[in-house]
């Protein structure tokens, strides 16, 4: 998956309008809430990458530079398996 989304500079990443937007990606409202609390409303290349098959449980390795939001791209589908988790056992 990695391979579909070189890495780009930060730089021309922050100005990009081709991210994906994370309000398009079925995670939890409350997710979705909070990073745009942040600031943060589209995908960089890495967290595209990984992103996908991190929801499907799937393993990978991603590479990118610091910064670069490895950590939020694995973080995310993590976060939203306990936001499901609970809502459905209490």
């Amino acid at each position: 998956a990695a391979e579909a989304f070189p890495y780009e500079e930060p730089s021309k990443v922050v100005n990009s309008d081709d991210g994906l937007e994370i309000k398009k990606l079925g995670i939890s409202q409350d997710i979705v809430s909070a990073l745009e609390k942040k600031g943060i409303t589209k995908l960089f290349p890495i967290q595209r990458a990984v992103l996908e098959p991190a929801m499907q449980g799937r393993d990978m390795i991603g590479r990118a530079r610091t910064g670069t939001g490895k950590t939020l791209a694995f973080g995310i589908p993590i976060m939203d398996k306990i936001i499901q988790f609970n809502a459905k056992h209490g």
